[in-house]
């Protein structure tokens, strides 16, 4: 992409409801900016991948909808920062999911020294997020998420031609538990950000181009 301003260190957070493409547009960014990638439900799934009862008990949190313990999720954080160099930085998506973990948050990349932050919500009506997530699609072989909803030809993974299936939690009773959860908990950490200055609101809905392209004139990344 042409017309593109130099940027420093900056670490994203993106937020938005189930569907709303967070996961596709932080990856976008990530690699645009070469910005790390904090993947908490890749390492929540790996944890299940393991088996026992630990495994069992995330497994069937995920698959109901509700959230993982915070402690769970900050120990991931910690993991994955600490083990950061500073000069790189950093993204991830869904995440901080209540006002307690953004706190926390906050408070961590603080002792960190990464004070850049930038919260980007994706604002996407809870109809269309629907739609979108009961035509998501993860291949069985490589976890490659792909998208029918933006891609319907697609009948076979792109990258290994494997098998693609339904997200297990991506059922109707899922999703609509996951959009009560949402509300309840993960629109006052959006409100929270929104108060503290740094948050950037973007259209999540629209193509995968316009949306990433709005999103780089929001950020002012984009010569004009």
């Amino acid at each position: 992409m042409k017309n593109i301003k130099e940027t420093k260190v900056v670490n994203f957070f993106y937020l938005g409801p189930p569907g709303s493409g967070k996961g596709t547009q932080a990856a976008l960014l990530a690699s645009f900016l070469k910005l790390k990638k904090i993947d908490c439900g890749g390492a929540l799934r790996q944890l299940i991948k393991e088996k026992g009862y630990f495994a069992q008990k995330i497994s069937k949190t995920m698959q109901a909808g509700e959230l993982v313990p915070t402690w769970l999720v900050v120990n991931l954080w910690f993991d994955f920062l600490k083990n950061t160099n500073l000069n790189q930085g950093i993204i991830t998506e869904g995440n901080p999911r209540t006002v307690l973990e953004a706190e926390i948050l906050d408070d961590m990349l603080f002792w960190l020294g990464r004070k850049n932050l930038k919260v980007i919500y994706l604002k996407v009506r809870l109809s269309e997020a629907k739609k979108r997530m009961l035509l998501r699609r993860v291949c069985q072989k490589c976890n490659m998420p792909v998208s029918l909803y933006f891609n319907p030809e697609i009948k076979k993974c792109p990258r290994c031609q494997g098998k693609l299936v339904r997200r297990l939690d991506d059922k109707v009773s899922t999703i609509n538990n996951r959009f009560k959860v949402f509300e309840k908990q993960v629109l006052p950490a959006v409100k929270y950000y929104r108060k503290k200055g740094n948050l950037i609101e973007i259209s999540g809905e629209g193509s995968i181009d316009k949306i990433f392209k709005e999103t780089l004139k929001k950020l002012n990344l984009l010569k004009k």
